[in-house]
């Protein structure tokens, strides 16, 4: 094993537990309604809010477990 393969899997891992970490502080949403696009009391400020966040750092997270992963497979297949 390589040194950027132990460092991508590290990161792997620890992106792996951020995002469910997040996902799991997160309040359950309103249902399918809300999820659409549904209008709700609390919508008005979720920009600011602690629920708004955490889905930025879910959002990010999950980008950047992509793209960790597609480096990882670059690096596995054009390695040999």
């Amino acid at each position: 094993m390589s040194v950027m393969q132990i460092i991508s899997g590290a990161l792997l891992i620890i992106i792996s537990v951020v995002i469910t970490v997040a996902v799991c502080m997160q309040e359950p949403s309103g249902g399918l309604g809300a999820t659409f696009g549904g209008d709700t009391f609390f919508g008005a400020n979720k920009g600011r809010s602690k629920e708004a966040m955490l889905a930025k750092i879910t959002k990010i997270a999950g980008a950047a477990l992509f793209v960790i992963t597609l480096i990882v497979l670059a690096f596995s297949v054009y390695a040999k």
